[in-house]
């Protein structure tokens, strides 16, 4: 049947939805959980795999109802684990010829950054008022111009 509610976005950012919460979840025609979806409790870590298990709960009580997870396009955050190990690997800071270098936009160090490197934010800890000192609040812009760098995303 159409109409309204269609879809739920939602991020508790604390902890996982209560049984009530799941319950009213599945009112809707779908649900995606955003990125920011447990990011305290997980330390901004291994995000992904706390947002699954999430969802196999609304699945468990929702068993039709179509479920997604956000993750975003244009970074490569480090709160996931596949691209904490990527982003973090030193040849994406060597000038060239490194085997990640070229996945992400670089900077020539004049103007994004004090020297040259990937362009990155932080804004997945700005985002949800978390200090930007934490490890895992890096994120490397992708460069959509790389055939690999689009294969693996």
């Amino acid at each position: 049947n159409g109409g309204f509610p269609s879809g739920w976005f939602g991020s508790n950012m604390l902890a996982k939805e209560n049984s009530s919460q799941v319950a009213e979840i599945g009112k809707y025609k779908m649900a995606n959980l955003g990125w920011q979806h447990e990011i305290w409790p997980s330390n901004f870590s291994h995000l992904a795999q706390t947002q699954i298990s999430q969802l196999q709960a609304i699945k468990k009580a929702h068993p039709s109802l179509p479920l997604f997870l956000y993750l975003p396009a244009a970074f490569a955050p480090c709160i996931y684990s596949a691209l904490d190990s990527i982003v973090k690997d030193p040849s994406v800071y060597e000038q060239s010829g490194g085997k990640y270098h070229n996945w992400f936009l670089q900077s020539t160090g004049q103007q994004e950054r004090p020297s040259p490197g990937p362009l990155f934010t932080r804004g997945f800890c700005t985002d949800v008022k978390a200090n930007v000192s934490k490890q895992n609040c890096y994120a490397a812009y992708w460069n959509y111009a790389n055939a690999e760098a689009r294969q693996y995303i």
